[in-house]
């Protein structure tokens, strides 16, 4: 649990109401730390550490790694406005990266050069959505990534100019933007909202016509798509391990795919459905640990 409050740290400008164009009302969850043992015969787990009670029964999401020891996630208020927190794992401390009126950011990543925080901004119309960089230093109030662009739903950084971009649309898109030419080009169409990149590959889905989501990977050097493996039914996030394997969850078990088989094999990581976690909807990883969140019912 995260007891030491401090919420005098880093303050910069700008915060997002993950808007009703992407997230609508937010769902109440918690965000779960499990460290896990990875060895030849099975995984082990401790008890689930909680990293969300100091915004208890609100909305907590996004979980991103930093480092092995701090992490930025969103959180949301009762008014369906959400801000950027900072997480210290060691500490177990947290501070406001954002905390502005009017305007809200979610999907936080740690910039390639390590200088700022990239966010999605739902402007103060509660439908633009833009994709932002904030300086950790506070140099400066921030800067509008590609102010073309006004329907941005997920990011994730490719090298350090050009990002992967979920963009809301009927049917939502794929797009890499380069961010010193401001060039936007979609390599795919019927995208799910989670993106990856891991060892010179991004990660995405598409969603089949039997609704379920296959994992595709995107070739960065040699611009080729293959798909990876096929998720379960009413599954839609997942992870991609170092060794190239995938976990997802499936309500309260985190499952793995091996990838190197064919058809990849699943095994059963950890059941975390004992300690009430038992609608698990996002999940990262780094090295031997892994942060879920879990969506609470009522």
């Amino acid at each position: 649990m995260i007891t030491n409050i401090c919420k005098t740290g880093l303050v910069i400008i700008g915060l997002v109401v993950a808007g009703t164009s992407l997230m609508g009302q937010l769902p109440a969850s918690d965000i779960y730390l499990c460290n896990v043992k990875w060895n030849q015969k099975n995984i082990l787990i401790n008890k689930p550490v909680l990293l969300s009670s100091f915004n208890a029964d609100k909305y907590n999401n996004q979980p991103y790694f930093e480092d092995y020891q701090n992490m930025y996630v969103t959180s949301g208020d009762s008014n369906n406005k959400t801000d950027i927190v900072k997480l210290n794992l060691f500490d177990r401390e947290y501070f406001y990266l954002t905390k502005t009126e009017g305007i809200s950011e979610f999907s936080p990543q740690l910039t390639p050069d390590k200088t700022s925080i990239s966010v999605v901004r739902i402007e103060k119309d509660g439908i633009t959505q833009t994709l932002w960089s904030y300086p950790l230093d506070r140099s400066n109030h921030g800067i509008n990534m590609l102010p073309n662009l006004r329907n941005v739903g997920y990011h994730v950084w490719i090298d350090t100019k050009m990002i992967a971009l979920f963009l809301v649309d009927s049917l939502p898109k794929l797009a890499l933007a380069d961010i010193e030419k401001g060039s936007v080009s979609v390599i795919q169409n019927g995208i799910g909202r989670c993106l990856k990149c891991k060892n010179g590959y991004l990660f995405f889905t598409v969603k089949g016509e039997d609704g379920r989501h296959a994992v595709k990977k995107y070739n960065i050097r040699d611009l080729s798509i293959e798909e990876v493996a096929v998720l379960p039914e009413k599954t839609e996030d997942f992870e991609v391990l170092t060794n190239g394997n995938i976990i997802f969850a499936n309500g309260g078990k985190i499952k793995m795919l091996n990838v190197s088989t064919f058809p990849p094999q699943t095994s059963l990581v950890c059941n975390l459905e004992d300690y009430g976690i038992k609608n698990i909807n996002r999940l990262v990883s780094e090295r031997d640990r892994i942060v879920v969140v879990n969506l609470k019912t009522k």
